[in-house]
């Protein structure tokens, strides 16, 4: 038997596909009040946390391939969330497509405005686009249950439970 060989980078991204348009979906039905809620330790109502991981997105996507899907100018809390939601399915989408090309080894210079000059590799903008959504997803879902809203369950396993091998009608 040929046992396949993947890349865990491709599942990982995948897998925060999956979770971006679950989360951003249920969202895009939610009132102006609602996307205005906040909680301590959060950092932000709950449209300005998608907003940012949106953003974040983008510039993940920058860092790993040297293009933005969208502009650097774009206004990102100015948009709803469904435009949100358009959005984050291109970034987590591209971000799914470069994964298992990107040189995990390239080394990135950042310029702070305070002179100070930050490297970094590309395996750690992999890592922080990873824990980073997995973060702001987690922050959104304790938003949603402040407002007594279900939100998905976004853990690994739902993710694996949602895939095509088990959605079998065959019950053992």
């Amino acid at each position: 038997m040929e046992t396949a060989v993947f890349n865990m980078l491709d599942k990982q991204f995948a897998y925060n596909l999956w979770a971006n348009d679950a989360l951003f979906g249920l969202c895009s039905g939610l009132s102006e009040a609602q996307l205005a809620v906040v909680a301590v330790g959060v950092g932000g109502s709950l449209q300005e946390t998608l907003a940012h991981l949106a953003y974040a997105e983008n510039n993940y996507v920058y860092h790993l391939s040297g293009k933005r899907p969208f502009s650097a100018d774009l206004d990102w809390n100015a948009l709803t969330v469904a435009e949100l939601h358009e959005r984050v399915l291109v970034t987590s989408g591209r971000l799914l497509d470069i994964a298992s090309g990107v040189d995990l080894e390239k080394v990135h210079t950042y310029h702070r405005d305070s002179g100070e000059i930050f490297k970094f590799y590309s395996w750690s903008v992999a890592l922080q686009a990873l824990y980073h959504g997995i973060e702001h997803r987690t922050h959104v879902k304790l938003l949603l249950t402040q407002l007594g809203i279900a939100h998905p369950e976004l853990a690994s396993w739902d993710y694996t439970e949602s895939l095509p091998i088990n959605q079998s009608s065959i019950m053992i």
